[in-house]
């Protein structure tokens, strides 16, 4: 139900205060959008609200239905193994890994 979606996106922001300060707007609860992971719709809404572009944006998540929904939208994605397989994805997408002492 909706009621469901709504308390889960205001819920996370009480579960896990110390995200907002980190990301501030950046911070999407997909429950807070009315609709979840993985459905497609649910990545386009957040991308939406953020007014991020799918082709610029990168979805990392430990569920293959997750990534596959986004990849689905058109972001990309990756399935979260371990973190240097994480680190080693992340230098193909050409990211900037400050501090990174396993370089």
């Amino acid at each position: 139900s909706s009621w469901i979606l709504w308390w889960f996106g205001d819920a996370a922001r009480r579960i896990v205060p110390e995200l907002s300060p980190l990301f501030g707007r950046r911070f999407v609860c997909s429950g807070s959008l009315g609709v979840l992971k993985p459905a497609p719709e649910a990545f386009v809404a957040c991308l939406q609200q953020l007014g991020f572009n799918a082709l610029s944006t990168l979805l990392i998540d430990d569920r293959e239905e997750n990534v596959a929904g986004a990849l689905d939208a058109g972001l990309g994605g990756m399935v979260f193994k371990d973190p240097a397989a994480l680190r080693a994805a992340l230098r193909a997408f050409e990211f900037d890994l400050e501090n990174d002492d396993a370089a």
